[in-house]
């Protein structure tokens, strides 16, 4: 009686190996199958290992319109004997923006300006910041692109003009430099780009040219003052129109465009070249009312006139 019950014992751990052994595989068309969590555990190694981004895949990922997906913001700050600028770029009402904040340290002037759905902005010292109207670029492609601003890649720039390739990875960074391009060339400039390895953002571009160094430095995520300057396009707009004549092969020709801007903003007539005759600003076709700031919450009629005065 004893040897049959220790004979049951050894058949009852017999089948519950069996029975162990058959849950750590399963039968498919005959085939043994490995255990889900050994896939698992392969798919998870393979994770683990990064792939360097291309220069073309890094581009991309900081042309503004991708790179404000992922941060608020992002400015980096110039200084020099000559001035300080700090320049951010955010997104405000969906669209892109570009501000600077520049001091010209020898003659005491502060500038401010805006980019913003393809319009330019200035104030100067502490002024009220005012709409550029830049009548001489009316008609033609230098007016403006709001979906797809001409600052679009000022991250990117180096990564899409500089022949960069990728150098080296450290522990904080992608590093890529212009590695195809001749030292002995007179016309050479080292290039670097540092991208965080975590985000793909551009934090530092270097160029040294001789003993000229330029370099920026990146900075996500802090806002600053300049991020309210369009905190009055919340509220009640108005609509500006600037009418400019003028003479192309001979004959004349007129163009026109409307602002829609705050209630308590200005638009000033202004030209974008250096070179251009000095214009003049009215409130009337035939020329006779020069232009005054009518006040706030009126829309009115611009017409500028290279020609008169």
């Amino acid at each position: 009686m004893k040897i049959f019950k220790n004979f049951v014992s050894v058949l009852m751990v017999l089948c519950v190996l069996l029975l162990l052994f058959s849950c750590g595989k399963t039968e498919n068309n005959g085939e043994t199958t490995v255990p889900d969590i050994a896939v698992k555990e392969t798919v998870s190694a393979t994770e683990k290992e990064k792939r360097i981004p291309t220069v073309e895949e890094v581009a991309e990922a900081n042309l503004l319109e991708n790179l404000l997906k992922r941060n608020e913001c992002v400015y980096y700050k110039d200084e020099c004997d000559y001035s300080t600028t700090t320049e951010i770029y955010f997104t405000f009402n969906s669209q892109t923006v570009r501000a600077c904040d520049q001091i010209i340290h020898e003659e005491d002037i502060r500038f401010k300006t805006a980019e913003y759905k393809g319009m330019s902005m200035l104030a100067i010292d502490d002024g009220k910041m005012y709409v550029r109207a830049f009548f001489d670029e009316f008609g033609t492609e230098e007016a403006g692109n709001i979906d797809e601003p001409w600052y679009n890649d000022s991250i990117a720039y180096p990564l899409i003009d500089d022949n960069l390739r990728f150098k080296e990875e450290t522990d904080e960074f992608y590093v890529y430099e212009n590695l195809d391009d001749d030292p002995k060339d007179e016309y050479y400039i080292q290039s670097v780009c540092y991208v965080d390895k975590e985000t793909l953002n551009v934090m530092k571009t270097v160029h040294v040219n001789d003993d000229i160094v330029v370099e920026k430095n990146y900075v996500y995520n802090e806002p600053t003052e300049m991020m309210d300057v369009l905190d009055d396009w919340n509220g009640k707009m108005k609509t500006v129109t600037v009418v400019y004549d003028t003479y192309e092969n001979g004959e004349s020709v007129r163009y026109s465009r409307e602002y829609e801007v705050p209630e308590n903003w200005e638009v000033l007539p202004d030209n974008a070249k250096y070179e251009t005759p000095p214009f003049f600003a009215y409130f009337d076709e035939g020329y006779t009312k020069e232009y005054t700031y009518p006040g706030d919450g009126i829309d009115y009629t611009i017409y500028v006139s290279t020609s008169v005065g």
